[in-house]
């Protein structure tokens, strides 16, 4: 296989685990000699933070810093489950090792360790055993049992009953000896092996707290606060996340400002370009032990950025998921690639992507997770990440035409929400154009769309189709409870949307009354999806649908597909009772991929 590896990405052995890292290389006229590493959120934040953590490590690395953005063990990319004994502990020393692996690329660069969140605990507890000659808490959980309560608070809302194991943390497992261990963590009680200055970063929007400062103060530490704004923003879900940039700039000119005073003797840690090129670095990383390809226990995995033909100097990211007993992807049965799920990366919703690679190579079945050009590791700082981008469906079959050449005869596709909608159209596309392409659309794997079709204006969370399918459902779920009925009677602002509903619900009866009498008359008119979803069985591609029972989209499939599509053997369709939209119970998750991978066959 003649494939384009990454560089910049790959893992660090950490003991049992293969550590995911992405490195940001110092560009421009300056290089300052610190290394950043930066410690995502734990739980759904590590999401919803990530678009944020990406800006920085892009605007760091733009003013000279190397800079580390990794997963800790059980998340994205990086091997392990979080749902293991000794999660808090591997997350430490998963901490302490990218340290290590910095100080090894870049021996001559000091070290500054930024703790996001729930991250600052982590860092706290690794900075208890390592030394960092500087340190950021942003945002900090001083106390893991307030991070306890919120995860335990995110279920209770996604209305997640709580298993005897420990908790579905919005679809991040903790183990209960995990949570034991989370509420010990406490950085008011903690003494730090920080060797210059530190800078604590809190939500200006609140109280004014100084503990965790005085508390770094009083053991000789240089410590500086600033209370800024953003917090709420920038833990919105990934498609309405904002990036908080006076937090950006101020960590950015804090980091500056030390780059330059760090030294004891006054001299500038400040170097200019041409000391190091761009593939010096690349070697430095690898000897320091970045590999971009890892042999895992059922599959080998590789980093690549994969050019387009469209535009070569805007390559897509993507991870390929390589079955160990094949050697190259005409061995295999077939590739599956998957798509974002809004603006969520590329690992997929609580790393449904990574689980299903590890199923799918189990039954030697290649798969690509991907990231389209606007969002996650293929975009830039000025994309729009909007997860219906119209340069998609040609993203996608770009990246076809490249795993095709790569040796994939036989493709399939799939993707949660947005990437089943992509994935529907992509194969559309192919159908209707008929081009001679080297390879062929097997399955297409659809899970909880919204909708199958989407214009300029619509909301991404729905289109006017959509609501009338959520407000059926909703109100087809609420209506033999008398209590809801005592609860509306009660709210006169809900009577217009109910009686919109009523009548809308009252005219598609009458039609359903009349149509044997109209069909007497007039020949009845197949709908658009009906239409398009044939064209796509014609082609012997099979579609393979999973749906949460209340998923608005599943009533739009319902009431929009005849009875040929639904009676189809190239059809299966599979609803999941009580499941969210992004299946944050473990025991939905793995039920999806082991079926997904079973269909794949």
């Amino acid at each position: 296989m003649n494939l384009d590896l990454d560089s910049w990405s790959g893992w660090i052995s950490d003991n049992n685990d293969a550590v995911y890292v992405h490195v940001s290389p110092a560009s421009g006229e300056i290089k300052r000699n610190i290394n950043v590493i930066i410690a995502h959120p734990l739980g759904p934040e590590s999401s919803h933070c990530y678009k944020t953590q990406k800006a920085l490590a892009a605007h760091l690395a733009q003013v000279g810093f190397q800079v580390f953005r990794f997963h800790f063990a059980g998340y994205g990319n990086s091997t392990g489950e979080t749902l293991n004994q000794l999660s808090t502990a591997t997350w430490q020393k998963n901490i302490q090792h990218v340290l290590q692996f910095a100080s090894r690329a870049f021996p001559e660069n000091k070290n500054c360790v930024i703790g996001l969140r729930s991250g600052c605990l982590l860092t706290g507890a690794a900075l208890q055993n390592v030394e960092s000659d500087f340190a950021i808490f942003w945002y900090p959980y001083t106390n893991g049992a307030a991070l306890v309560r919120d995860l335990q608070l995110i279920d209770h809302n996604l209305k997640l009953n709580t298993p005897d194991w420990g908790i579905e943390a919005g679809g991040y497992p903790l183990s209960n000896a995990d949570l034991e261990a989370c509420k010990t963590l406490n950085l008011l009680k903690s003494h730090f092996k920080i060797n210059d200055s530190s800078l604590v970063i809190e939500n200006g929007e609140t109280r004014t707290n100084s503990r965790f400062r005085d508390h770094l103060c009083s053991f000789g530490s240089n410590c500086e606060q600033l209370d800024l704004h953003g917090l709420k923003g920038m833990i919105r879900q990934a498609e309405l996340s904002t990036i908080p940039q006076s937090n950006v700039t101020a960590i950015q000119d804090w980091l500056i400002s030390k780059s330059h005073d760090s030294s004891s003797n006054g001299h500038s840690h400040i170097s200019h370009a041409n000391t190091h090129s761009t593939e010096d670095y690349a070697i430095r990383l690898k000897r320091a032990g970045l590999q971009n390809v890892i042999d895992l226990q059922n599959r080998q995995e590789m980093t690549l950025r994969c050019p387009s033909s469209t535009q070569p100097h805007r390559p897509i990211y993507a991870i390929l998921s390589l079955p160990k007993t094949k050697t190259t992807l005409a061995e295999c049965k077939q590739t599956l690639l998957l798509g974002n799920a809004g603006a969520s990366p590329h690992t997929g919703p609580n790393r449904l992507h990574v689980d299903l690679a590890q199923q799918l190579a189990d039954q030697n079945v290649a798969s690509v997770r991907y990231d389209l050009k606007n969002l996650g590791e293929s975009a830039t700082l000025e994309c729009d990440p909007h997860p219906y981008p119209p340069t998609a469906t040609e993203d996608i079959l770009n990246l076809c035409a490249y795993f095709s050449n790569g040796g994939a005869s036989h493709l399939a596709l799939g993707g949660l929400c947005s990437g089943a909608f992509h994935a529907f159209h992509v194969a559309l596309r192919s159908v209707q154009t008929k081009e001679d392409t080297d390879y062929t659309f097997t399955n297409i794997h659809l899970i909880n769309p919204l909708f199958f079709y989407w214009k300029e204006g619509d909301s991404i969370f729905g289109t006017e189709v959509t609501q009338h399918a959520a407000d059926k459902q909703y109100y087809s779920n609420q209506i033999t409870s008398w209590r809801n009925w005592l609860t509306l009677l009660l709210s006169p602002k809900k009577w217009p949307t109910i009686f919109k509903f009523i009548w809308k619900i009252a005219l598609k009866l009458l039609k359903k009354t009349l149509s044997p009498i109209t069909r007497l008359f007039i020949k009845p008119t197949r709908s658009q999806l009906s239409q398009d979803i044939a064209s796509i069985l014609d082609s012997d591609i099979k579609i393979h649908l999973y749906f949460g029972s209340s998923e608005p989209g599943a009533e739009i499939w319902r009431s929009q597909t005849d009875k040929g599509i639904k009676q189809s053997t190239k059809v299966s369709i599979h609803y999941f009772t009580e499941c969210d939209h992004t299946f944050s119970r473990k025991s939905q998750r793995e039920e999806l991929a082991l079926m997904i991978s079973q269909k794949a066959t």
